[in-house]
């Protein structure tokens, strides 16, 4: 019997999800007071899509499916957690969708703040875990 090696993403995805254990689903906490949800209100219609299935994307990778945009307590989010969704998301998206995701989370964080679910030194530690993705994507074969 042959099995198939397993890839980098496999293994940071099962390491992210491990790693978010503890992220479990926060209790029901009003809109105005919801980080991700203040966040995406303050954005324009085409922005608000565009980040809102980020954080989806973000709350997926890190519950392995398990929780939501709404579920996940943001304000729970760990160094090693970011660190780890960052490197998950760039092995799965090239680095501009990866920055993308990472704007969001980063809006998210710092209307985390603004809610006074994060304080000033914790948003700082999780900001310094969330540089930029350098590179760009190549171009299409053939071009």
């Amino acid at each position: 019997m042959t099995t198939s090696p397993t890839t980098d993403l496999e293994l940071l995805t099962g390491i992210v999800t491990a790693s978010a254990g503890e992220l479990v689903a926060s209790s029901t906490v009003a809109p105005d007071r919801h980080p991700a949800l203040c966040y995406l209100a303050s954005l324009g219609a085409g922005s608000r899509r565009s980040m809102g299935k980020a954080l989806a994307t973000i709350a997926e990778v890190l519950t392995d499916g398990g929780l939501g945009v709404e579920e996940l307590p943001w304000h729970r989010l760990e160094v090693q957690h970011v660190r780890m969704l960052r490197a998950a998301l760039a092995e799965r998206f090239a680095p501009s969708t990866v920055n993308r995701h990472l704007s969001a989370l980063r809006g998210t964080l710092c209307a985390a703040l603004d809610l006074e679910l994060l304080d000033a030194d914790q948003l700082a530690r999780l900001l310094r875990s969330l540089p930029v993705v350098k590179g760009s994507r190549p171009p299409p074969a053939g071009r």
